[in-house]
């Protein structure tokens, strides 16, 4: 869509453009949260491969990156509502479009019904309950589903706000979290990085227990569609 064909249509049907550079960044990080991430994943993969599995983030990373580059090329042709199913549609068409839309659909549906699921516990040990009933999860479960849908309904400002105050919430913890480990409570040498934790060596680990957390750290690094899908609402500087 170009600025011409935009600016021609009627007001009523212009794309809503209330996000800049800033924002849109900030909203792309929260959707991905990749800290978040690997915090879910660092127990399993040191248990899967051994301290040295840290050496898959580089790989995982350099492939994601070819994974958001096709993402940012979908989106600068053809910046449209729809995510997915619009760009399945124009490269392939109606009926693969909505395939894709569909399939997709799905899969946001599931995941708004466990991300809810994952952070009550989270939320319920840090106001000092750290043995909940499930019945006591699920209701928190409810009550960050509901809190979710509120504020995207609200949308614009309310929305950036939060999007602004998780961001650096997570950014500052996970810095001073690092930073104090490594200064104060760092107790293993450097080396530590190429110990496999007695879960292989050579070439049987690399095509082994290696691909594990290959796998796992690819979770911490998902998302680039839905970041990719606010195109239309930036504003082109």
């Amino acid at each position: 869509m170009t600025e011409t064909s935009v600016t021609n249509q009627p007001s009523d049907k212009r794309p809503v453009r209330d996000f800049k550079l800033r924002s849109a960044f900030a909203l792309s990080f929260a959707d991905q949260s990749p800290i978040v991430g690997i915090y879910t994943i660092f127990v399993i993969s040191i248990l899967a491969a051994g301290p040295a599995f840290l050496w898959a983030f580089p790989i995982v990373l350099a492939g994601q990156l070819f994974v958001c580059a096709v993402f940012g090329n979908l989106v600068s042709k053809w910046p449209l509502q729809g995510s997915v199913y619009a760009w399945s549609r124009e490269l392939i068409g109606p009926r693969y479009g909505w395939f894709t839309g569909w399939a997709y659909m799905w899969g946001l549906t599931l995941t708004l019904a466990v991300l809810p699921l994952a952070a009550a516990p989270y939320l319920l040990s840090a106001v000092g309950v750290d043995a909940p009933s499930q019945i006591t999860v699920e209701l928190v479960a409810l009550g960050v589903l509901l809190f979710g849908t509120v504020a995207n309904l609200l949308a614009g400002p309310v929305l950036k706000t939060l999007i602004y105050i998780a961001l650096a919430a997570e950014v500052i913890a996970s810095a001073g979290i690092g930073i104090s480990l490594l200064i104060f409570h760092r107790v293993n040498p450097w080396s530590v990085i190429f110990n496999t934790g007695g879960t292989g060596h050579g070439a049987g680990w690399l095509v082994g227990p290696f691909l594990l957390p290959v796998a796992y750290i690819a979770y911490t690094f998902i998302g680039f569609e839905a970041s990719a899908s606010i195109g239309e609402e930036v504003k082109e500087s």
